[in-house]
């Protein structure tokens, strides 16, 4: 399971509304100041993510607006959304273009043309069925993400003691 930490922004009947932070790995890398990553970071800043969480029934501690709670997510569903998205439009560039290349030559086609528009082809083909892939999914319990546990808040410490 993957965890992060977030606000809670709004508490609903079957639903819990909660904030993210959007963090940037690129403080930590020793070419930073030569990294066009990191200056694009840097130029748009920190933002944030508001995230629908749907509640159980009843196992969510009372929460209010401003709790700090922490989501998570199943690392499993992440890993097989990463890779439809990246490889499916991919594999069909790829798959259009050798079809093409290899019905081009059945055909004794000459040029590129043809095995250019199929390669396009493929990749708005893959595009399409990663998104009809995660629409399909989207209401699907495994790839929402859930609450795990409620943090709890400090207030003040005087004298080495925990204030409410």
């Amino acid at each position: 399971m993957i965890e992060e930490q977030a606000s809670v922004v709004e508490v609903r009947s079957e639903q819990i509304i909660v904030q993210t932070l959007r963090k940037s790995s690129c403080n930590s890398c020793a070419a930073n100041k030569g990294c066009g990553t990191a200056v694009l970071s840097k130029s748009i800043g920190q933002k944030h993510s508001l995230v629908t969480i749907t509640k159980d029934s009843g196992i969510e501690p009372l929460l209010l607006p401003g709790d700090h709670v922490v989501i998570g997510i199943n690392e499993n569903m992440l890993f097989t959304g990463s890779l439809l998205a990246y490889l499916m439009p991919l594999a069909g560039l790829f798959i259009f273009a050798l079809a093409a290349n290899w019905f081009g030559t059945l055909l004794a086609m000459s040029g590129e043309l043809h095995i250019v528009l199929a390669a396009i082809s493929g990749l708005f083909c893959g595009l399409l069925i990663s998104r009809l892939y995660i629409i399909k999914g989207r209401h699907h319990a495994d790839f929402a993400p859930v609450l795990l546990r409620k943090l709890q808040q400090v207030g003040a410490v005087r004298d080495n003691i925990l204030l409410p």
